[in-house]
């Protein structure tokens, strides 16, 4: 993710994993979203993840 996110930053990350893609969405404190994605459920999709 292209996002910096501290380690005591108080951000919540959900994940949606189907048969073929992730989704991805990351929150704030107050619930607003700050980055959100999708990624095909492959090796190489998951190494851009990290």
């Amino acid at each position: 993710m292209n996002t910096k996110i501290e380690p005591s930053s108080g951000v919540t990350v959900g994940t949606d994993l189907g048969d073929k893609k992730y989704a991805i969405c990351v929150l704030n404190q107050e619930g607003e979203i700050i980055d959100e994605r999708t990624i095909v459920h492959t090796r190489e999709g998951l190494r851009r993840l990290s």
